[in-house]
């Protein structure tokens, strides 16, 4: 198995693709992949990361890039889930890669 990393956050990616894949015990063994051609649809096998193609519509105007500190995908893959700052759950129909998407509160 490898471990992916994306922009700072860990997730686990498929085998044959790694954007910044970090093998274990061999730290040296990394490239950046700077296409997201490349990188935006990859089929991951979980979605919990704050960063990426598929969530970047999570994000609201204004925001200073820490208000978002959960992101949680179901699995039928048609629902993303976060948690934020203020205490409050925000959910999003997956993928959510548009700006000003439609959400709910609670």
């Amino acid at each position: 198995m490898k471990i992916c990393v994306l922009i700072g956050k860990v997730q686990v990616g498929p085998p044959h693709f790694n954007p910044l894949c970090v093998v274990p015990g061999i730290p040296s063994v990394c490239k950046q992949v700077v296409s997201v051609e490349t990188t935006r649809d990859i089929p991951w096998a979980m979605s919990n990361c704050t960063l990426g193609f598929q969530v970047f519509g999570l994000w609201p105007d204004g925001s200073d890039g820490t208000d978002i500190n959960a992101v949680s995908r179901s699995n039928e893959k048609r629902l993303l889930v976060t948690g934020d700052d203020f205490g409050k759950v925000h959910l999003f129909s997956f993928p959510c890669s548009q700006f000003r998407v439609r959400l709910k509160i609670y």
